[in-house]
Order: structure tokens, then C-alpha cells, then sequence
């Protein structure tokens, strides 16, 4: 393979990744989290919300989705 450099602004990459298609994309956020683990952890702490729950909010949460599926029937054994 051959290695070219190029001189690029930030809005002309942009604008040659919108040209990508969904699986080079793909590829190259791949290869940007492999080559960068700070930001691969980065990203994966903003799918966590930045306020902490604590055990009681945790305990209420889930008592309410129980007594929603039990309301809806989720508990009952179905019979085939």
C-alpha cells in the first residue's frame, strides 16, 4: 500500500468522510478507537449519564418497571 500525505482543512475531511459509505465509516471509527484507548473509554463514559443514582432512586426504579410488568400480565406462566 502506498502512503500519500495530504495537506487537508478540517471541513474538506469532513467533507471526504460524508462521501464514505456506512461500512468504511465504520471502519474508520474502528480503527480511530484502536488507535486512541482514551478516547474509546471517553466515549463509552458519555453513554452513562453524568449524575450518579443512588441505591434507593436504583431500588425505586426497578420496584416500578415490576409492579408495571405485573400490572401488564408479565408474571403469568402462559400456557402453549
Amino acid at each position: 500500500m502506498n502512503t500519500y500525505q495530504l495537506n487537508v482543512s478540517f471541513d474538506q475531511l469532513l467533507s471526504i468522510l460524508k462521501q464514505c459509505s456506512v461500512s468504511e465509516k465504520q471502519q474508520i471509527i474502528t480503527e480511530l478507537l484502536n488507535e486512541n484507548p482514551r478516547l474509546k473509554f471517553a466515549l463509552f463514559m458519555e453513554k452513562f449519564d453524568k449524575e450518579v443514582l443512588s441505591d434507593e432512586e436504583i431500588k425505586e426504579e426497578i420496584d416500578t418497571v415490576r409492579q408495571e410488568r405485573y400490572e401488564k400480565g408479565y408474571h403469568q406462566i402462559k400456557k402453549a
